[in-house]
């Protein structure tokens, strides 16, 4: 056992070694006489090792792998022109067999326990950590959080998961009764467990973190600003309706019961998260320039993001359409779905009764964050005049709306250098706003939360005041989410935590047609997606059910 954990460690320090950027930490020595005694009682190797812990996070942004899955194709945000997208993933796809993709059906749970087994191991030898006190602190705190993320995110797919806290390396179990005898134990624990085990990893890292980074190449790293925030959006996940409610007793994937004290849980964490930053002299605050915010490099002025991953661009193999950049091959069509979701400027929807909304130019006098958000046809991009309809300079056979995602592309289509945001304070004051509303109503504090995003410089929309009834503020709230985290692997789970009627949903777009001189916004059908209720959550691999006869598979698999 021993050996194949010397062999493990090495293998991670080589690959560190030769791959990993020195944006935080430097790579250690080249000496390859490496033991757990070795790596673990100096100082540089752990940090190299830690390093290799981030390095080996999976895949986020828009495009997860080279055939352009990602979180908006597979729910009302986006359209992927290319076969085999996220729509056909979510509409016959989802399967417990499929398991080939970083986080398709069944990946991220194959790939996830590695990463978390690298974090087992540092804290299993964190007991040789006999150099520097605050260095050995640090390390074990950014290690318990990234553990605690990596559960998380098992947890809003899967549901309640195995909780592994050996270092145990399953190929290293040679004789074959003691594998089996140890698959046999791998069980799931229930929701509330999973909940509660990555609470204590937070709470451990909230202690022993700093605030903010100590230095700016050290933005990245995980803070105590970034354990606070990810509790914050754990337990709005966990007070939700998928999770908190009293018509599913499976304990595995709910709690069982509903609970409103859950949702003021989630407040508090979400007070908590502001409390604290007070008490750090305000150390994150919004940044004024919503467009810039997504897509400027390093920037010592911005302190809204709280965790991020460095060089690692927003949109990855994402391009601008036609001549400002691709043509079409990667560019993904925003549907008239999230269109839709933009208010108009004066703070109405296209719906209400005494909207400024013209039907014929759908894009006029709406949510500067509309502009921001998506290129349409007429818009000047790159230094040229978009034409996305059919038989416009820019228009190919993969366009299918003549809308596409602008967020995070700089206006040159250069996307190197860039970051993923992976939780940004515009979150929590979004998470602070529907979790007061859903177990006090829409208090003055929750309007003030809830404005904070709105009245952002360059965004500045109408502000909303108390009177409205919990239901009208939920609408709001839910709007609001879809709009400022746009493209932002937000909405995807989302509307499985609200258990939405959006998820089954009729797909549309508005597409330009010339008429003449004139281009004449169509709505129009593009598909209609399949939902059922297995979906909202993922299956286990089939294989792995196989291995495990106690790793009970989700519902309607």
């Amino acid at each position: 056992m021993m050996k194949n954990q010397i062999i493990y460690i090495l293998g991670a320090v080589i690959l560190l070694m030769v791959s990993c950027k020195k944006d935080f930490l430097s790579p250690p020595t080249n000496n390859l006489d490496l033991t757990p005694q070795t790596i673990f009682n100096d100082e540089m190797r752990t940090s190299g090792f830690l390093a290799n812990i981030y390095a080996n996070m999976y895949n986020e942004g828009i495009v997860l792998n080279a055939n352009a899955w990602g979180y908006s194709t597979m729910c009302d945000e986006v359209i992927d022109p290319i076969p085999n997208s996220g729509q056909a993933w979510v509409n016959g796809s989802m399967n417990s067999q499929v398991s080939s993709l970083e986080d398709g059906l069944g990946g991220l749970y194959i790939s996830q326990y590695p990463r978390i087994r690298r974090c087992n191991l540092l804290l299993k030898y964190q007991n040789l950590m006999t150099f520097t006190p605050a260095s050995k602190t640090q390390f074990i705190g950014e290690t318990r959080f990234l553990r605690a993320f990596f559960y998380f995110e098992l947890l809003k797919r899967y549901g309640g998961v195995p909780l592994v806290t050996d270092a145990t390396d399953v190929s290293s179990i040679t004789d074959i009764a003691k594998f089996d005898e140890f698959k046999k134990k791998v069980s799931r624990a229930s929701f509330k467990r999973t909940v509660d085990f990555i609470l204590e990893d937070l709470e451990a890292a909230k202690s022993s973190l700093p605030w903010f980074p100590a230095t700016d190449n050290d933005r990245g790293r995980a803070t105590a600003a970034a354990a606070s925030a990810l509790k914050s959006r754990l337990l709005l996940y966990a007070a939700s309706p998928l999770f908190n409610n009293s018509s599913e007793k499976d304990t595995l994937i709910s709690y069982g019961d509903y609970d409103v004290n859950r949702w003021k849980l989630a407040a508090d964490a979400a007070r908590e998260f502001f409390t604290l930053n007070a008490a750090n002299g305000n150390a994150y605050q919004l940044y004024n320039s919503y467009p810039n915010l997504f897509t400027a490099g390093k920037d010592a002025t911005n302190h809204e993001i709280i965790w991020y991953r460095q060089n690692y661009p927003y949109l990855s193999n994402v391009f601008a359409p036609g001549r400002a950049g691709s043509p079409g091959n990667f560019c993904f069509d925003v549907t008239a779905n999230e269109v839709d979701l933009y208010e108009t400027n004066t703070g109405k929807t296209i719906t209400e009764a005494g909207t400024n909304y013209d039907p014929t130019n759908p894009f006029a006098n709406r949510d500067p964050r509309l502009g921001y958000n998506v290129v349409k046809n007429g818009d000047v991009f790159n230094g040229f005049t978009m034409q996305l309809y059919n038989g416009g300079a820019d228009y190919s056979a993969r366009t299918i709306t003549g809308v596409f995602i602008r967020k995070g592309i700089p206006a040159n289509g250069n996307v190197s250098g860039q970051k993923w945001h992976y939780i940004r304070l515009a979150e929590i004051y979004l998470n602070l706003a529907e979790a007061i509303n859903e177990y006090q109503g829409p208090t003055s504090e929750a309007c003030n939360a809830f404005n904070a995003t709105r009245t952002r410089p360059t965004v500045n929309m109408p502000v909303i005041s108390a009177g409205l009834s919990t239901e009208q503020f939920r609408a709001k709230v839910q709007r609001e989410r879809s709009v400022e985290l746009a493209f932002e692997n937000q909405r995807f789970f989302d509307l499985r935590r609200w258990k939405s009627n959006d998820l089954k949903n009729e797909f549309r777009g508005y597409v330009p047609v010339l008429s003449g001189s004139t281009v004449i916004w169509t709505n129009v059908l593009i598909y209609s997606n399949f939902f059922d209720n297995r979906m909202y959550f993922y299956p286990f691999p089939f294989n792995e059910t196989l291995k495990s006869p106690n790793l009970k598979q989700n519902p309607g698999y």
